[in-house]
């Protein structure tokens, strides 16, 4: 995939999305407000506390991922998941998105397609099969991990990269979407001076820098 390129040779489209989600993406959100709460932890191992888990799970309510179609997990079930992935999440703790080196690549993949494997972050449907991962699983990740891994979701994310929003039932499959879309990410990041666009609200790290371009854009284009 190439999708970002468009914006590696035009900087003034950069800015005009990001001023698009600064001025009309849901301003006075208490998503918005839960995020900027979560931003201000980086202690990694505060982090596996009972109350910021708590804090992801609400977070994560109010991004929608308790409704419309999404569904969390039992919280209990959410936290222990968590916290017996801590080594793995831990280990990744330590990188940046557009500071990966092409031969730490392979090893944050595999560690990342182990997490997503394990950590049981959905609920079940009334059929009892499970809800898709991906979405669910970046969004855990990214409040865990923000300077490495980006949020995605269907009508923003999915859209831009494949021109839809549907999300295969088999987490393989899954996986290699999240992969895809995490390479070009970094493809991106490591290319781009995102730095210069960092704020104190919505813009606190790379990776959601790089969503906001992609919600942007999406709502202007």
């Amino acid at each position: 995939m190439d999708n970002l390129n468009i914006f590696l040779e035009n900087e003034n489209l950069i800015d005009r999305a990001l001023k698009e989600v600064k001025i009309n993406y849901r301003p006075y959100d208490p998503g918005n407000y839960l995020y900027r709460k979560i931003c201000k932890e980086n202690d990694i191992n505060r982090k596996f506390e009972d109350k910021f888990i708590e804090l992801i799970y609400v977070t994560l309510s109010a991004w929608n991922m308790n409704s419309r179609g999404a569904k969390l997990s039992d919280f209990e079930e959410f936290k222990s998941s968590i916290k017996t992935n801590k080594k793995w999440i831990i280990d990744l703790s330590e990188y940046k998105i557009e500071k990966i080196r092409e031969i730490e690549f392979e090893n944050i993949i595999k560690i990342l397609e182990r997490l997503f494997n394990d950590l049981k972050l959905v609920g079940r449907n009334k059929n009892n099969k499970e809800k898709p991962r991906l979405v669910t699983f970046s969004k855990t990740m990214h409040f865990l991990l923000p300077n490495l891994i980006m949020p995605i979701d269907r009508k923003y994310t999915l859209n831009f990269f494949y021109n839809n929003t549907s999300i295969n039932p088999k987490l393989h499959l899954q996986f290699q979407k999240f992969s895809d879309i995490f390479k070009e990410c970094s493809n991106f990041a490591f290319k781009s001076e995102l730095d210069s666009k960092l704020d104190s609200n919505l813009n606190q790290n790379v990776p959601k820098i790089i969503d906001n371009i992609i919600i942007g854009y999406q709502k202007i284009k």
